[in-house]
């Protein structure tokens, strides 16, 4: 299970970078187009990896290395706009949970790969673990809301609902192209998928405009601290696509329910010592709501070592 402890480690790096993304597209890169180009443009980076081994891929392979790579950046860009009205605590694990179930579908009816009992008990507790770790407590004076709100407002749900499913796309052709070639050649063509997303959008006139604008507008602590969010991103998507490689994807994305465990604690560390960098709502509730979330997961790694 050499892919297990990679996992964990990938998902360490990510859940930081979510922290920082949120601070970002709320006070410094305030539209999702923006930052979702930035992301996939920079990952041309990868071209420097052609000399050590890259292959040319086979037409299918190549096109669902490509398509991955395009669904990847259309679900951040969903991703981003889901965490400028929502707490990156409570979001990513929402969407974590529902790409789980949509990457569960695709595996067992079109990949025709069947989990044991033990497999699919251990993801349930992922996802339900991840949701406690969502569930949002009510604001001192907020009147009574319904029970679906209590989590997330429907704009949220719908952002989310399209983010998951166009991550579980990225990462179900993502594990079908490492099948049938080697890890730097697939991860190679995966981020020239991303950078055909990022042209495409550049593409698109009324896009163009908000990236010049953004662009003007960045200051160089803007850029510092985009630019080292962005190879701490690279850092996960690497190590993540690496578990993929050796790994069952659904597992692996279920697992994500660790990367919660770590955007809570960054996101409370943040909040009681730099409320100035980040601010969350913590009650009581919401703080043992939170760590009965994460027995939970730890059940499901139990369960996967069983």
């Amino acid at each position: 299970m050499l892919w297990l402890p990679i996992t964990v480690g990938a998902y360490f790096f990510l859940g930081v970078v979510a922290i920082i993304d949120k601070k970002l597209l709320s006070r410094r890169i305030p539209e999702p187009i923006s930052y979702a180009f930035y992301v996939g443009m920079l990952n041309i980076a990868a071209l420097l990896l052609v000399p050590f081994g890259f292959q040319f891929l086979s037409y299918d392979i190549t096109l669902f290395a490509l398509s991955a790579g395009i669904s990847f950046v259309i679900g951040i860009y969903f991703l981003y706009s889901a965490l400028r009205h929502a707490e990156a605590s409570r979001a990513v694990p929402i969407i974590g949970a529902i790409t789980t179930i949509f990457i569960l579908f695709f595996s067992t009816f079109l990949a025709r790969t069947y989990l044991t009992n033990t497999e699919l008990g251990a993801i349930a507790l992922f996802i339900g673990g991840g949701l406690l770790l969502a569930l949002k407590p009510e604001d001192d004076g907020e009147k009574q809301k319904s029970a679906i709100y209590s989590y997330v407002n429907t704009r949220v749900i719908l952002m989310g609902l399209a983010a998951a499913f166009f991550f579980a796309v990225h990462l179900f052709l993502t594990k079908e192209v490492f099948k049938e070639t080697t890890f730097l050649s697939g991860f190679v063509w995966l981020r020239m998928g991303n950078v055909l997303a990022a042209i495409g959008i550049l593409l698109l006139p009324s896009a163009r405009r908000i990236i010049l604008y953004t662009t003007e507008q960045l200051t160089p602590s803007s850029s510092g601290i985009f630019m080292a969010n962005q190879l701490m991103g690279a850092t996960g998507n690497i190590l993540l696509s690496f578990a993929i490689f050796l790994g069952p994807v659904t597992i692996i994305n279920a697992v994500q329910g660790v990367q919660y465990f770590f955007i809570f604690l960054v996101a409370l560390f943040l909040t009681a010592f730099y409320p100035r960098i980040l601010k969350e709502i913590f009650s009581p509730q919401a703080i043992l709501n939170k760590l009965v979330g994460i027995l939970i997961i730890a059940g499901g790694f139990i369960l996967l070592f069983l």
